[in-house]
């Protein structure tokens, strides 16, 4: 399956509560099917979604990036991390992660952040 078949998939599914249920194993299928290597959450500070075990299973680098300088802190050692507000205006403060991830994705963020426009 491609990338865009998985995309009118999930369009065609239409139901909050299946996205929930299946959000995790989505995103392994996403990264299996874009071949990543590197892979970013965007909000997952202390608690990023996927365990040590699932990071070595799918083969990738996986980060955890949080606004909260304190809350990345307390992330697992075995997790990348990266400390920036992802609406940020000022290009400087992840110009050293761009073009570093060949995936990124969050859950429960863009509801918290004042322009989504630039976060995306």
């Amino acid at each position: 399956m491609s990338i865009e078949a998985k995309v009118r998939d999930l369009e065609a599914v239409g139901d909050s509560r299946w996205a929930w249920a299946h959000y995790l194993d989505t995103v392994r299928e996403l990264v299996s099917l874009s071949d990543a290597k590197s892979v970013i959450e965007i909000g997952g500070g202390r608690s990023p979604s996927f365990s040590e075990a699932d990071v070595a299973a799918l083969g990738i680098d996986y980060t955890s990036n949080d606004i909260s300088e304190r809350e990345l802190a307390r992330a697992p050692e075995w997790v990348g991390k990266a400390h920036f507000d992802v609406q940020t205006a000022d290009a400087g403060v992840i110009a050293p992660f761009a073009e570093s991830f060949d995936l990124a994705f969050s859950k429960m963020v863009m509801e918290h952040v004042a322009s989504y426009e630039r976060a995306y």
